[in-house]
């Protein structure tokens, strides 16, 4: 396993303030990179310190060098490309937001007086998909980061590399970013060190996963909010090399008790199946902002809440899905119409169905199963529908018809007019969001398990549906369709309906709890 960091410090600013943390913190993420993760660490500034290197406190670091280091380490020059880059940043973070919005990690000679704004997040997004290595890991501890992680040019595509990533953040776009009160390192590294210690997990790994999910416990009453965003396997990152391990071969391994969470199918016979994508759970801020383009009043208040893991359809519901479970599965409250839509297609949603009815479907296949399947909650559709995007939509800020099926007659933002298809169109037509889950956007509306509330004051904070309260008579549907204006289909846009309703926009899709 070859595995390189970049770690950088940078207290000495021109025309900034001078930082008194970033050095300190830094050279703390080096050592116990080295130490606990078995990581080849790069110090910017380096110096020697005690005939060892360390990270220099009145050193000043050019963009130039910035640069040249973040070449060699994501484009290195060896045959041998190593399996994990990271990429550590300590100091102050910049948003040019005259024109376009660009984000910038400040190196000493900044200046935004005379247009000198030191790294573009642009640049760096461009290197990372150029990058042939697959374990690709960004920490930002500098003001105003979460908007620097948050907007696409931080979050590149992955362009079928099947690469996995983790982006943290100090704070969200609005915040500072501080020291501890009573320590010597900043919030966000302090919580890093106590969450990449191995002692904490025994004799196991620290991965990306398990940092963040301490992040979200440690940080939950912090006065700035970090953000935090994984895609992908998991990533070791630190654990105790006390003694070698012992290989195990395949005839002495004994299986885990608790099985790696993982996606799996499920079978419906004549094979035809549900592919069931795992989706970890994580906090996000759930509802639009203030800002978003067409946004409603019962989309607020945006607030925070934690969704516990969980399996979501890769797909709404097709018509064979449908036509297998009605026709298959014995009835527990309602008969089902094995062929109730409009449009017909084996690969596309089932329609005309209503929330009583999709609810039928999960509890048919939940005794045949002995798994619990149920609708979404209202939020784990849209934690799983944003993927970690805060974007109107998991592609960005407007919508096109290329990318998803809706009424292309309309436009959103700078978006342009397109195919208006007038009908459902196969599942997986278009690109998945990160999760790999696909048509979040347009196609059929989806059926949550939520009561209508006419906005978010009292909601859950938990991921779980909300069912007390509110407007019993009317139930949730999410995500659009193919006859909705583009507002329609966002990622923190709401519908309802009576639950005895059944339209030809109207379809689903199942998760499934953890057992």
């Amino acid at each position: 396993m070859s595995r390189d960091a970049l770690v950088v410090g940078i207290n000495h600013y021109r025309h900034l303030s001078k930082l008194t943390t970033p050095a300190e913190d830094a050279e703390a993420i080096a050592r116990l990179l080295a130490q606990q993760g078995e990581f080849r660490v790069w110090r910017q500034p380096a110096i020697v310190k005690d005939e060892a290197l360390a990270v220099g406190q009145k050193t000043p670091v050019t963009l130039s060098e910035l640069e040249d280091a973040l070449v060699k380490l994501f484009l290195p020059e060896s045959q041998q490309i190593p399996d994990t880059a990271l990429f550590y940043f300590s100091g102050h973070g910049l948003r040019k937001t005259k024109g376009l919005t660009e984000g910038f990690l400040a190196t000493s000679e900044v200046n935004p007086d005379t247009n000198i704004w030191g790294l573009s997040l642009r640049w760096l997004r461009e290197l990372l998909e150029k990058s042939p290595i697959r374990q690709q890991i960004i920490w930002l501890d500098c003001c105003h980061s979460g908007g620097l992680l948050n907007v696409s040019e931080a979050n590149p595509d992955d362009r079928g590399q099947g690469r996995d990533r983790c982006f943290i953040a100090a704070s969200r776009d609005f915040e500072s970013a501080w020291q501890e009160i009573d320590g010597s390192y900043s919030v966000l590294t302090n919580a890093l060190l106590a969450g990449l210690d191995p002692q904490r997990v025994g004799d196991r790994w620290v991965t990306n996963y398990s940092l963040v999910d301490f992040l979200n416990q440690h940080l939950r009453e912090a006065t700035q909010q970090p953000v935090f965003t994984n895609f992908g396997q998991p990533i070791n990152l630190t654990r105790h090399f006390t003694a070698p391990q012992k290989p195990v071969t395949p005839a002495t391994s004994v299986p885990s008790a608790k099985r790696e969470f993982q996606d799996f199918q499920e079978d419906l016979g004549d094979g035809i199946t549900l592919e069931m994508i795992a989706i970890r759970g994580g906090l996000f801020f759930m509802g639009s902002p203030e800002k978003e383009l067409e946004r409603l009043d019962t989309e607020s208040p945006q607030h925070r809440v934690r969704v516990p893991s969980f399996y979501m359809d890769k797909y709404v519901v097709t018509q064979e899905q449908w036509w297998m479970v009605a026709t298959q599965l014995p009835t527990i409250q309602h008969d089902l119409d094995p062929d109730p839509s409009y449009f017909k297609g084996n690969h596309r949603p089932v329609e005309q169905v209503s929330w009583h009815e999709a609810v039928e479907f999960c509890d048919r296949l939940s005794r045949h199963t002995g798994k619990p399947y149920h609708l979404p909650s209202e939020a784990e559709w849209e934690y799983a529908c944003r993927a970690g995007t805060t974007t109107p939509f998991h592609f960005g800020d407007t919508i096109a018809p290329e990318l998803a099926n809706y009424n292309g007659n309309y436009t959103y933002g700078t978006g342009v007019k397109g195919q208006y298809r007038a009908e459902t169109t196969p599942v997986g037509s278009f690109k998945p969001n990160r999760f790999g889950l696909y048509d979040m956007h347009g196609n059929v509306w989806e059926w949550c398990a939520d009561h209508w509330h006419e906005n978010y004051q009292g909601a859950p904070i938990d991921g779980s549906a909300w069912i007390a309260g509110g407007s019993s008579e009317f139930r949730l549907l999410r995500g659009g369709s193919w006859n909705c204006n583009p507002r329609d289909c966002r990622s923190a846009s709401r519908g309802c309906n009576n639950p005895v309703n059944r339209l030809k926009s109207f379809g689903f899709r199942v998760v499934c709890g953890l057992a």
